[in-house]
């Protein structure tokens, strides 16, 4: 999901969440959303607006927040990409997908 505006909380979902983008993803992390002002920081640990993200599922049986080294917002074009995508199925795998 990308948008900074009208995100709602899923306050009613139980299942599992995955939430990935790359590390430098402008739009999610950046100062203002815009590239002019250079690349985005989603930082790392608790503290990191990633993680941030699993106060919108706040019922959520397992949450992960997964960021893309060497990327941007469109991780999937990037050359890192095969470690995202190894990333995913991993996480769906170990769901039983």
């Amino acid at each position: 999901m990308t948008g900074a505006l009208g995100i709602g909380t899923a306050t009613e979902y139980k299942g599992s969440v995955l939430v990935i983008t790359g590390q430098q993803d402008v739009p999610f992390c950046g100062t203002t959303g815009l590239e002019i002002s250079g690349p985005g920081n989603c930082g790392r640990g608790p503290s990191s607006i990633l993680e941030q993200t699993s106060t919108l599922y706040p019922a959520a049986q397992n949450y992960t927040a997964i960021h893309v080294e060497n990327s941007g917002h469109v991780w999937m074009h990037q050359y890192s990409a095969q470690w995202g995508f190894k990333a995913v199925h991993t996480w769906l795998a170990e769901r039983g997908f």
